[in-house]
């Protein structure tokens, strides 16, 4: 049976990259000026393919196909290239996915062990990567988001090259002397077919309740603000009120434009755009005539609740231009599509994990780190839908009665006690 990994040098692990010459074949060099190849580690490949990789390094066409650094979000590098064979592509390094992999690795004690680690990640990595591609097709299925929706993606589980600087630098803090290293590291990597018009879209996120609300008590405080200060009085009960709206509490009337006058659909609309920045350009784009954009959001917003739903898999709708609206013709003459960019978080946030975050929380038990990402991640998808369905005039909300029961309050508490302003 095949090793999942393990690397030797007893084998050769080319690393194929083309040339324009022959598509399929390694460059060649003299074999003058070569780096000396570091000593033998855990994880390292034969004389002949590191000289083989340095040689290509060296070469003069390969600085022209060094990928560009082109954004960072909490999980991934997104890496974009100049050559024309890869300029319609971008690929994303999952650095999110890899850190807990290091730092066990790092943590084993001996060679043995140490190999342990590495193949059962290796292992447990690749199945993660297959999870993504089932949940991908599902987003790109006609029964949610479709194909048009959701850019081609293809997601890859590649061993790349790594040096001792780059695992101190990752890792923070300078290694003993005696650590073994290994020359090579597995890396989750996603291939992405580039979105036209990206620049011009508009970005359907925002941050989160919580942060922002322990953020700007935080620059009270720094004012000399202190609990029993009206100013964070104020502040604390428009989190709470806002949470409730978001949430998609009932406030009473029935049948379509029962519910608010305009002024009332205005003020709700002030509030949103106050919570979420990017969300008062989409209601700048939305004037002088609001309703191409509303119906836009109207099947955005029924789409995003069925697909929850079902699945039970919230969508990250908080990194910046994981889901955008993207113009077709000048200014959106011709229409605005959707585009899900990254909306799938590496491991999942399950709805079902969040309610029972919420349980925690009314037990007045501790959160731990995973419970409280689930929870609040949870919170963040409904209330985006919800603000999108405010802009949209609509009058449906995407409703979890768990998540609506939780007290905002005993929340903010239980976030402002841990002191961890970057949630």
């Amino acid at each position: 049976m095949r090793q999942p990994f393990s690397i030797d040098a007893q084998k050769d692990y080319p690393i194929r990259m083309s040339t324009p010459e022959n598509p399929n074949r390694l460059p060649t060099t003299p074999e003058a000026h070569r780096t000396p190849r570091p000593e033998k580690t855990l994880l390292h490949v034969n004389d002949e393919t590191w000289n083989a990789v340095h040689d290509l390094m060296a070469a003069p066409e390969f600085a022209k196909r060094l990928p560009k650094l082109i954004a960072k979000g909490g999980e991934n590098l997104v890496f974009s290239f100049e050559d024309a064979r890869h300029k319609d592509i971008v690929s994303k390094v999952n650095f999110f996915a890899t850190m807990p992999m290091l730092k066990k690795y790092l943590a084993a004690q001996g060679h043995d062990e140490r190999k342990r680690v590495m193949d059962g990640e290796f292992v447990r990595l690749r199945q993660q990567v297959k999870v993504r591609a089932e949940r991908v097709r599902l987003l790109r299925s006609k029964m949610y988001f479709g194909p048009d929706a959701v850019p081609v993606e293809r997601d890859l589980l590649r061993v790349l090259p790594i040096s001792r600087a780059v695992i101190e630098a990752l890792n923070k803090a300078p290694l003993d002397a005696g650590t073994e290293v290994p020359n090579f590291f597995p890396v989750w990597v996603s291939v992405q077919r580039k979105v036209e018009n990206l620049a011009q879209g508009i970005s359907l996120s925002g941050d989160l309740l919580e942060r922002s609300s322990l953020l700007r008590l935080k620059n009270l405080r720094v004012e000399g603000a202190g609990p029993s200060d009206q100013r964070e009085q104020t502040l604390k009960e428009t989190y709470k009120g806002s949470h409730h709206i978001l949430m998609g509490e009932e406030l009473g009337g029935e049948g379509e434009g029962a519910r608010f006058s305009e002024e009332e659909w205005q003020w709700c609309e002030d509030l949103v755009c106050s919570w979420f920045v990017e969300l008062s350009y989409l209601r700048d784009k939305m004037k002088p005539d609001p309703a191409p954009l509303r119906e836009v959001l109207k099947h955005i917003v029924h789409t995003m609740t069925r697909y929850m739903q079902d699945t039970g898999d919230m969508l990250d709708c908080g990194g910046f231009r994981n889901m955008v609206l993207v113009p077709s013709g000048p200014e959106g003459a011709e229409g605005w599509k959707l585009k899900l960019l990254d909306v799938l978080y590496p491991f999942g946030c399950s709805l079902q994990s969040a309610k029972q975050a919420t349980r925690i929380l009314e037990g007045r038990a501790m959160l731990g780190s995973q419970s409280r990402a689930h929870l609040l991640d949870a919170l963040h998808a409904v209330r985006m839908v919800n603000a999108l369905a405010i802009l949209a005039r609509m009058e449906e909300r995407f409703c979890v009665p768990e998540l609506l029961a939780i007290d905002p309050e005993t929340l903010l508490k239980e976030l402002e006690r841990e002191n961890d302003w970057n949630l």
